[in-house]
Parts: structure tokens; sequence; C-alpha cells
């Protein structure tokens, strides 16, 4: 099962990537990596993420302060925000 994004969880997840490739070269990939460790995890048991706000569930990356905000769709996970630990806690929730 692939990880679908809805499409502003998308774009901070690809702005976050080039900002780390940014600082430097590879880092970018890393961050990469450690998402498809939660997909990974996510497509074999979607309930996996602890309960959040508003009937969503949460991953925290392992490597990087990303926590991964998602919602069960028919049985799948659809991410919601793919958001910084430390900045602007909340600010996704006005998009469900």
């Amino acid at each position: 099962m692939s990880l679908r994004f809805d499409e502003e969880a998308a774009g901070g997840f690809y702005r976050a990537v080039e900002y780390y490739e940014a600082q430097s070269v590879g880092l970018g990939t890393e961050l990469i990596a450690d998402l498809d460790r939660v997909a990974l995890l996510l497509g074999t048991n979607p309930e996996s993420g602890g309960p959040a706000a508003a009937g969503t569930r949460r991953l925290l990356l392992s490597r990087f302060p990303f926590v991964v905000v998602y919602r069960l769709v028919e049985g799948a996970p659809v991410v919601v925000a793919f958001a910084h630990q430390r900045q602007r806690p909340g600010y996704w929730m006005d998009r469900l």
C-alpha cells in the first residue's frame, strides 16, 4: 500500500526535503528514507499511530523533527499534514 498525501501535506514534505538537501547533500534523501519507514509501518498497520486531534492519528519520524498526521479513509491512511514538531502546532486543523 502506498501512502497518500493531500496536496498541502505533500507540499510541506517536498519543502522539507528541499530544505534539508540544501543544508547538506544527501540529507533530503535521508528524510525520504525516514518517511518510507513510516509508510511501510502504516501499510501493514494503518492504526499504528497514536490518536490525535479531530479523529486523526500521528506518527513521529525517527530521525527528523516531523510528525505525520493522517486519517483513515476507507481503512487507508491519508496524510493531512507533514508537520514540524516545534513550529505552529495544529496549523493544519482547518484542513479537516
